[in-house]
């Protein structure tokens, strides 16, 4: 079966436009996974203190760290799971990337906002709770059927 040059134009385009797109796809998808995962926490955050500052939420200053990191494990596990299912393979190794990158950039707010009191007491639970959950969503996330 012969093809016309149209034909094997099109097919060398194809195939020259996966192999430079497919270098910068797992780039992107870990971006989709953090927008999506900061945007759920900034989201959060602010509802959580609109409820605080209107009277709607009360309690200990422990309640408020476990609301904080009740939204950081839905935003981690969102946006993990974005990563995994878009990324085309290796979607467990991309969701734990975004899941890093997440905790750097937090950590890196953090110290900008609070010096060095840097999570105080939480650091190590926040680093396990984080990097679990993007663990997490990379194995539901990457899962093909």
């Amino acid at each position: 079966m012969q093809h016309t040059k149209r034909e094997t134009r099109r097919a060398v385009h194809k195939s020259s436009a996966k192999a430079a797109s497919s270098g910068s796809a797992p780039i992107k998808c870990v971006l989709m996974g953090l927008i999506l995962s900061y945007g759920i926490t900034t989201a959060g955050i602010l509802l959580s203190a609109v409820l605080l500052n209107s009277g709607g939420l009360s309690g200990s200053p422990k309640q408020y760290v476990l609301l904080v990191m009740v939204i950081v494990v839905i935003s981690v596990l969102a946006g993990s799971l974005l990563t995994a299912k878009k990324s085309a393979s290796g979607g467990f190794k991309w969701a734990l990337v975004m899941g890093v990158l997440y905790l750097a950039i937090r950590m890196l707010v953090s110290f900008g906002v609070n010096g060095t009191n840097l999570f105080v007491g939480n650091l190590v639970t926040e680093i396990v709770s984080t990097l679990g959950t993007a663990a997490l969503g990379g194995i539901l996330g990457g899962r093909r059927k």
